[in-house]
C-alpha cells in the first residue's frame, strides 16, 4: 500500500515479518492497558523487543525488552518494561523539510525487583526530528527489485549522531542509516519478507 499522506507512513499492517540480515522485524495485533493496539517486535544480536502502538502506529505505549540468554536472561519472559503516559508521538501531519519533537515520559519495571516502586523514566530513543520527504525506496527484497512508494524519510540528530529512517506503510522502518561524528556506523534496509 503506498503512503497517501505523512500519517499513512507509520500504520502498521498485522502479520507482516521481514528481515534486514541484521534484525527481524514482525507485527502483530495486541492489547495494551485494554486497549486495541498493535505490537511490533524487532530481534537480533540476541535481543528481542517489543514496542506497542496505538492503531495509528504513530504513538508509543510501551516498549518491552525480555531476557537476554547470553547473560542468563529468559529470552522468554520481560526483563524491562516501560509505560509511558506522555507518549512519544509522530505527527499527524509533517511537510518535507518540517521539524517536530517526539519526546515522553512514563514509569519503568524491571523483572528483577519485584514489588518495587517504578522508576520514573523519559524516552531514551531520539528527539529532535526533520521531515526529509517522500521517497520511493528501491530495495532488493526476496532477490527481485522492488519499490516501496512514497516512503517518509526521517533524519534525527543529536551533537554527535545522526539517524535517518524510511517509514513505509504497513511495514515499520523498511532502512535505517546511522552517522556518529560524521563515520557512518550502519545502513540497513530490508532485505527478505517472509509473511506480508
Amino acid at each position: 500500500m503506498a503512503a497517501a499522506d505523512f500519517a499513512e507512513c507509520f500504520v502498521l499492517r498485522p502479520g507482516v515479518s521481514w528481515s534486514n540480515g541484521q534484525y527481524s522485524f514482525s507485527t502483530a495485533t495486541a492489547s495494551f492497558g485494554g486497549k486495541p493496539s498493535m505490537v511490533a517486535i524487532t530481534h537480533g544480536d540476541g535481543v528481542r523487543t517489543a514496542e506497542y502502538f496505538d492503531p495509528s502506529g504513530r504513538v508509543l505505549l510501551a516498549e518491552i525488552q525480555y531476557g537476554i540468554a547470553g547473560f542468563g536472561g529468559d529470552p522468554a519472559k520481560a526483563a524491562i518494561t516501560d509505560e509511558y503516559d506522555a507518549m512519544p508521538t509522530f505527527p499527524q501531519r509533517a511537510k518535507p523539510g518540517e521539524q517536530f519533537h517526539r519526546s515522553g515520559k512514563g514509569v519503568r519495571f524491571l523483572a528483577s525487583e519485584p514489588g518495587e516502586a517504578p522508576e520514573a523514566i523519559e524516552y531514551r530513543g531520539m528527539s529532535n526530528f526533520t521531515f526529509v520527504g517522500f521517497v520511493d525506496l528501491e530495495a532488493t527484497v526476496n532477490g527481485v527489485p522492488r519499490t516501496f512508494a512514497n516512503t517518509c524519510h526521517l533524519k534525527a540528530q543529536d551533537a554527535q549522531h545522526t539517524m535517518e529512517y524510511w517509514y513505509a506503510s504497513g511495514y515499520g522502518p523498511v532502512r535505517k542509516r546511522a552517522f556518529s561524528n560524521g563515520t557512518r556506523l550502519f545502513d540497513d534496509t530490508i532485505r527478505r519478507i517472509t509473511e506480508e
